[in-house]
């Protein structure tokens, strides 16, 4: 390693090392662990890694929940097979990690979107400029260069909530990130290894994720055509890139044919979520079946470049996601349409640079001007496969990922050509980069404490407590609160806004995907606690929520291995536990809340963790009645003791009184 290399890494490494640090803030979460179980959106990759153990491609139904596509009565996800397989060696050690691999799993990922982001920017610099000496400035650049990559950019965002979607979406991108990298070392110095590698790091992309997985393999024809266009012809390194993208291609064909019998596309007619969300029975209804189309690029090229796609927020962390989605164009229904960040507000230096790249690739000579521009387009087609979906969301943003850091590196490496490295350009580009910091953090934050199965009110309490002491530290008033009889609509507010209902009846927020979802609750609106003691062999009342039809009966009966219990409705009965032990007290508590898919489901909790759930058609608040005849043949009152808890709202009246409102 020459000295401008030893240069050039030691800048990189600090811009890592920086952007590290910001991303291991948001991704440790409020338990400060990077082994957190995130809920079933955490499982998938282990269950199918446990299924590739026991030689299947089906997972327990289960295991998927409403993600799972049936096929032939088996259950199958629709992720590629490689971040289960990398999960592997840990799989064949412990089970004791099942389900709490995302974290480690999404800092590893992030590692190698760092390297792989500095090794293709060591590559493009030697594409563009391979004889220039490297200066104070172009190094200062380099690793704002990587902060930005690694935390002023979307991929901060996706650490805020380690799920599968945000898991797949970040390997996607690094990834792809390493596969340019290849590609570019083939064109700069054709050779037999680095078609290997490049068709090797192609396969795996492209079975992590597919859309920016195409990107490479267009990138490897690009590679092709600009080889082949040389003389002498290199026939064995063409048949190489041909190969790597034919077992690129076929390996993703293959392995959807196994699981759903097609080649192509997603059955989304047979996934679990298609036979009750209602949403996306009216999106499959309106658009023949499918929620893929031409029909939706208008839209999405408005999502994805729109300039105002970013909002404040009441408190603390001050920016986030924009108020509103975008403006559907033209007359077509949308599976899921969020208010989302747009690349230019989550990542706007990236975007500067790749407008520059751009310009520079057309002013170069001959085959390095084709084959840029080839490369560019190449990873603009990994955004490409988003545009034609029905579903907008900030995720996505990631499959552009690869483009921005390929034309981030080409953008810089223009801009030192043309000598731009003085300290204005050095302090714009940490300006801008802070931006995305600033947005991305802010958003990922306040998805991360406010959406989510595994966000209960406690942890959305102790947020806003937290918030409104930053406000009291700052000299600010509560901002964003409103007080009422009901709960008002959450149309126009943005995430995070609060209200409250009656006297501190319940202290609501907009979470990140514009619902209202509970940070205190009592009695009066949908929660109550309290403790049980004793039992009896025959199904007992412990309590009635709600009236006539659709009440919903909370029963005890006694088992050998203890108190069992069960929700009822007219509708069916849903049993959970564990068991409580015969004599033991335990602290029970059943709430009213909505769902994912805008159903109002009931649910029971026992010392604290979630324990069944049942679909119901309303929401009881405010008509709980504890050891009461529920008037049934064969179910008789609670023979023993049933004490009600007091749920008090803290955070609630402090906020009420700082802000006037009692």
């Amino acid at each position: 390693m020459n000295r401008a290399q030893r240069q050039f890494v030691r800048a990189t490494l600090i811009g890592s090392l920086i952007a590290l640090a910001l991303d291991l803030l948001l991704l440790v979460g409020p338990e400060a662990s990077l082994t957190t179980d995130p809920g079933l959106l955490g499982g998938f990759f282990d269950a199918q890694g446990r299924a590739f153990l026991d030689g299947r491609l089906a997972v327990p139904p289960g295991a998927v929940g409403f993600e799972g596509i049936v096929t032939d009565g088996q259950t199958y996800e629709y992720y590629g097979p490689i971040l289960a397989l990398l999960r592997l060696p840990v799989l064949l050690v412990t089970s004791g990690l099942d389900q709490r691999l995302t974290q480690l799993s999404m800092l590893l990922a992030l590692l190698v979107l760092l390297v792989a982001t500095a090794a293709l920017h060591w590559r493009v610099r030697g594409w563009l400029r391979p004889a220039a000496a490297l200066e104070r400035g172009e190094l200062a650049l380099v690793g704002v260069l990587q902060v930005a990559v690694g935390a002023g950019s979307v991929a901060l965002y996706l650490l805020g909530r380690p799920i599968v979607y945000h898991e797949t979406e970040l390997w996607g991108a690094a990834l792809a990130v390493a596969a340019l990298w290849a590609v570019l070392g083939v064109l700069r110095a054709p050779s037999a290894r680095g078609v290997a590698v490049a068709g090797a790091l192609a396969v795996l992309t492209i079975n992590t994720r597919v859309t920016v997985g195409l990107a490479v393999v267009l990138a490897l024809g690009v590679a092709f055509l600009v080889l082949l266009m040389e003389r002498p012809v290199r026939r064995r390194l063409l048949v190489g890139l041909a190969v790597g993208a034919l077992v690129a291609v076929g390996s993703s064909l293959a392995i959807n044919a196994a699981k759903f019998g097609v080649p192509f596309g997603i059955p989304l007619d047979r996934q679990v979520a298609s036979q009750f969300d209602p949403s996306r029975q009216a999106a499959l209804a309106a658009n023949d079946g499918t929620i893929f189309g031409p029909q939706f690029v208008p839209t999405q090229v408005l999502a994805v470049l729109r300039p105002d796609a970013v909002g404040s927020v009441r408190a603390f962390p001050f920016l986030g996601g924009p108020g509103d989605p975008p403006k559907v164009l033209g007359d077509v229904r949308f599976d899921t349409l969020q208010a989302s960040l747009s690349a230019p507000t989550s990542m706007a230096l990236l975007c500067l640079l790749t407008l520059v790249a751009l310009v520079g690739a057309v002013r170069l000579p001959g085959r390095r001007r084709w084959a840029t521009l080839g490369l560019l387009g190449a990873a603009a087609a990994g955004y490409a496969g988003v545009l034609s979906i029905g579903y907008v969301t900030t995720r996505y943003l990631a499959d552009a990922l690869p483009l921005l850091t390929l034309g981030g590196a080409i953008g810089l490496q223009t801009l030192v050509g043309a000598g731009r490295t003085g300290r204005g350009w050095l302090v714009a580009a940490i300006v801008l980069t802070a931006v995305g910091v600033g947005v991305n953090g802010g958003a990922g934050l306040l998805e991360q404490r406010l959406t989510g199965s595994t966000v209960n009110e406690e942890r959305r309490a102790s947020w806003v407590r937290t918030q409104d002491r930053i406000d009291d530290a700052l000299g600010r008033s509560p901002r964003g609160l409103t007080r009422g009889a009901r709960l008002p609509s959450a149309a126009g507010r943005r995430s995070g806004d609060l209200a409250i209902t009656g006297s501190c009846d319940g202290l609501f927020v907009i979470d990140a995907f514009g619902n209202w979802a509970p940070v205190e609750r009592t009695e009066r609106t949908g929660r109550l606690r309290f403790s049980l003691t004793g039992g009896d062999d025959a199904p007992t009342l412990v309590g009635i929520a709600g009236t006539g039809a659709d009440r919903v009966l909370l029963l005890a009966r006694r088992s050998p291995r203890g108190l069992r219990l069960a929700l009822r409705t007219v509708g069916g009965e849903a049993p959970f536990g564990p068991p409580i032990p015969i004599g033991a007290r335990a602290r029970l508590e059943l709430s009213f809340d909505p769902s994912l898919f805008g159903q109002q489901l009931a649910v029971a909790r026992v010392d604290g963790e979630p324990a069944a759930s049942l679909s119901v058609p309303m929401s009881p608040a405010g008509s709980f009645s504890l050891g009461a005849d529920a008037r049934q043949p064969g179910v008789a009152p609670f023979p023993g003791a049933i004490l009600k808890e007091p749920l008090g709202a803290p955070v609630c009246r402090r906020l009420a009184r700082r802000a006037g409102l009692l």
